[in-house]
């Protein structure tokens, strides 16, 4: 099964008939027909149900068509990366940067990477917190993969299933961020004890699915991560549960959550990495002991270029005593 394949598949499904997608990419509807059976043979799966309304996709289908998107649009990244470094000559570091993080700590380190080594170059590529294409990425740091390093909070357990290293830059503390006009703003740290007083007992917890619609007018409560990827942030999660702190589950940190914590009474549990997530956000430092390392993180046999930035990213952390993260 070739991306070729996978195209004429997309665009049929796209379409939702034969006749459609061929007058969209320039094919005849019996070419079409012809591949996407030829295709269903190979694969020994049934993509399609065929009516006389048009086409609509099997559950196997519909599962084939996620991933071959995802698979479409890597392919041509890879290839992208590709003609990048070629025209680097090898010394171009792909810096994977989440969309919810700061990027001051790039700001501070490159020109002095630069100065270091002038011949260095930097391409910025953005980070996606979904838990399926995440993993993937971070699996596959370096030339195997589409970024070569990326600043992020980890641990042990976490670099051992990604198969990954981390240089060490901080310890992060948890933090519960929360509306200007939440009734604990004004808290110059909050205790797990203030919390549980804070709450009524009566107030229970509530899953959020990336199908809920998400909105103020659920009961408030702590917004905690249901999957997490660190063990002592799942440590948190069960000490605010035997707490009978309530809490509200969502599946990943997008916008939506946010916007959900910024205009109501519920409170998001995070890390001072998120000061910046949201400008309608106040963090507040939350008193427990459990920590999270942080740093950036990178393949278990980087590259030369990366040992260079690293250096540097170290020299930085030790030597510049105003070196700020975000």
């Amino acid at each position: 099964m070739d991306t070729q394949h996978l195209s004429i598949f997309i665009s049929v499904a796209d379409a939702g008939s034969f006749t459609k997608a061929g007058y969209l990419i320039g094919k005849s509807p019996q070419a079409l027909f012809k591949q996407i059976t030829t295709l269903e043979e190979k694969i020994n799966l049934k993509l399609f149900d065929r009516s006389p309304t048009g086409l609509t996709l099997t559950p196997a289908g519909k599962s084939l068509y996620k991933d071959a998107k995802y698979l479409i649009s890597f392919s041509k990244e890879a290839l992208s990366r590709a003609r990048e470094i070629e025209r680097s000559d090898g010394n171009l570091i792909r810096i994977g940067i989440s969309p919810f993080a700061s990027a001051k700590f790039l700001s501070q380190v490159w020109p002095i990477a630069i100065k270091q080594y002038p011949n260095l170059k930097a391409q910025i590529i953005p980070f996606d917190t979904d838990e399926t294409t995440g993993w993937d990425v971070l699996t596959h740091l370096g030339s195997e993969g589409k970024i070569d390093i990326l600043l992020c909070a980890y641990d042990d357990n976490f670099l051992t299933e990604r198969k990954c290293a981390a240089l060490k830059l901080r310890e992060l503390h948890f933090t519960l961020s929360m509306t200007t006009t939440h009734k604990l703003s004004n808290e110059k740290q909050i205790t797990l004890e203030r919390l549980a007083e804070f709450y009524s007992p009566s107030m229970r917890s509530i899953n959020v699915t990336p199908n809920t619609r998400l909105s103020s007018s659920f009961l408030e409560g702590v917004l905690v991560r249901k999957h997490s990827w660190f063990q002592s942030y799942d440590a948190l999660k069960s000490i605010l549960s035997s707490a009978k702190i309530p809490c509200q589950f969502f599946e990943n940190l997008s916008m939506d959550v946010l916007n959900l914590c910024g205009n109501s009474q519920n409170l998001l549990l995070g890390t001072d990495a998120w000061l910046f997530a949201h400008p309608l956000l106040k963090t507040i430092p939350f008193d427990t002991e459990l920590t999270l390392p942080f740093g950036v993180l990178h393949s278990r046999k980087p590259s030369a270029q990366v040992k260079k930035f690293l250096k540097i990213v170290d020299f930085v952390n030790v030597e510049y005593k105003n070196f700020e993260l975000w």
